[in-house]
C-alpha cells in the first residue's frame, strides 16, 4: 500500500539560495538509494516565510523513513542540507484525514 508523509521544516533565510542550489544537484546516489529503499515520490515546497514542506510517498512494504539512519549517501547528503534548517522551529506533525 502506498503512504504518504507530510514533513514542515523551516529554513534559514540565509541559506534560501544555498538550499535550493543543493537541490539543483542532488547527487545520484541520493536518489537511487530512496528508490531502493521503497520511496517512489519526493517534493519539497518553499513558502514565502521560508517554511519548507517536504510531501513524501513510498510503498509501506520498505521502511522508507530510515533511509537517512542507514545508508551512506543520505548521511553524507543529510550533512551538506543539515545546517540549512533553522534548529529553532518546531514542526507541527500533519495528519492526513481525507485521502482520493
Amino acid at each position: 500500500m502506498l503512504k504518504r508523509v507530510l514533513a514542515i521544516a523551516k529554513v534559514r533565510k540565509e541559506l534560501v539560495p544555498e538550499y535550493i542550489r543543493l537541490h539543483d544537484n542532488i547527487p545520484q546516489e541520493v536518489l537511487d538509494e530512496y528508490r531502493k529503499y521503497g520511496i517512489i515520490h519526493i517534493s519539497c515546497f518553499l513558502d514565502e516565510n521560508d517554511t519548507l514542506y517536504i510531501y513524501q510517498e513510498y510503498d509501506d512494504a520498505y521502511d522508507a523513513l530510515r533511509v537517512p539512519e542507514n545508508t551512506p549517501a543520505d548521511v553524507a547528503w543529510q550533512k551538506m542540507v543539515g545546517p540549512c534548517a533553522d534548529r529553532g522551529f518546531v514542526p507541527p506533525t500533519p495528519k492526513e484525514v481525507f485521502r482520493m
